[in-house]
This record gives structure tokens, sequence and C-alpha cells, in this order.
């Protein structure tokens, strides 16, 4: 007996579209509760639920009222003080040579840096200004001032104060002071009148820590921390 391969014919084209709505509403059910076709159907429950609330840390930033005031304070310092003066227009070049380390003779020339510099750059932004120090200590400390023509003058400000290494450089360029503004002078008092209360508090939290110590130490380490 021969047997004859049979092939089933497709489905009307009513019954294909009724199986693929079925399918398209089993899945669109199945994207909305969450649940599977065999497993059958369970409502989803929202990813933000199985998080764990998140505290942040309380924000260390300064205020910007006390930021803005030290920096109008810093700037105040830059404008006027020793050291605010401009130079006339022949002095081309400063430059300053001293250790790092401030010992034998270098802490004026590195308080002069620190503390003057900054003033005389501020108001001759023109002259060239350049500090190089030596990583070795016991060396030379000397400021170079170079004028036009190559003319140089040289001072030796080793074992010198920072006030004396200023008024030296202020005679030999006859640097003009600038006046301090009424501005400039009320916000260094304010700074200077702050500068006195933190200190006070600082010596007032030392003593308090300085109490607690003694308070644990005498009931046998027994007592807040300090």
């Amino acid at each position: 007996m021969i047997f004859e391969p049979r092939f089933l014919a497709p489905p009307p084209a009513a019954v294909m579209k009724d199986r693929v709505v079925l399918c398209f509403r089993l899945d669109l059910l199945v994207a909305c509760f969450g649940g599977s076709r065999g497993g059958g159907t369970e409502i989803a429950t929202p990813r933000s639920e199985h998080r764990k609330p998140q505290t942040k840390p309380p924000s260390k930033m300064v205020s910007t009222k006390i930021r803005m005031f030290h920096l109008r304070s810093r700037l105040a310092l830059i404008r006027a003080g020793t050291g605010a003066a401009i130079l006339p227009p022949e002095v081309r070049k400063l430059g300053l040579t001293f250790a790092m380390k401030n010992t034998d003779g270098h802490m004026g020339p590195r308080k002069f840096w620190r503390n003057y510099l900054p003033r005389l750059k501020y108001h001759n932004p023109n002259v060239d200004m350049q500090v190089h120090r030596d990583r070795e200590s016991g060396g030379d400390a000397m400021l170079v001032i170079e004028f036009d023509g190559g003319k140089t003058e040289t001072i030796d400000v080793k074992h010198k104060h920072e006030n004396d290494i200023v008024r030296a450089v202020l005679e030999s360029t006859k640097a003009k002071p600038v006046p301090t503004s009424e501005e400039d002078a009320e916000i260094v008092a304010q700074y200077e009148l702050y500068k006195v209360r933190m200190e006070e508090q600082l010596k007032i939290n030392k003593r308090k820590r300085a109490e607690r110590r003694a308070e644990k130490s005498a009931i046998g380490g027994i007592g807040r921390p300090a």
C-alpha cells in the first residue's frame, strides 16, 4: 500500500484573526499584571517599594553669607595695608629666592612672600614677580629688583623681618603707597574683630574639653567622651 502525504489545510482567515487577537490580549494582561501565561497572573509591585528609603547626610557646606564675608575680607587685606603700593614704570621684575624650610633666617622672606608680595602684585599686575624656593636649607635669601636697561639691585633678605624687607623694596623702587579706602578699613576692622572672637571661642572649647577629660578620669573612665 502506498501512502500519499497529506498536508493539513491552513485554517480560515477568520480563525487566524481570532488567534492573533487572543494572543495579543494575553500578552497585554501579562504586561499589565506582571504574571505569566503558565503560572497565572499576579499584580506587579512597583520597584520603588522594594528599595530602602535613602537618607541624605546633613549638609556641611558653609553658608553663602560666611563665605562672602571671608572673600571680601581677603580681598580687602590684599588691597590695603603695608606693601600696597604702585611701583614706578621702570621696574620690570622682582625675583625672590629663599629656602623651603624656615630655619636659618628664612622666616622673614617666607612671610614677605605670603603677606606682602600679593599686595604688590595686585597693584602692579604688569610687573613680573617670580619666587624660587630652594630645597636645601641654609642657603642665601635674596631679592633682586630689575629695572629698565638691565639695571638690577640685590637686597639680602636673610635674617630680616618681613616689615624691613617690604620697607627696603619701597625705598629702593621709590614706590607710591596706595591709601586705604574707608570701605576696606571697615572690612579689615570687622575681620580683625572676628578673628579675636574665634580665638576666644577656641580657648573656651579647649577648656571644656579639658574639663570633660578630667571628669572622665575622676570617675574611673566612665563618662562622656572628650
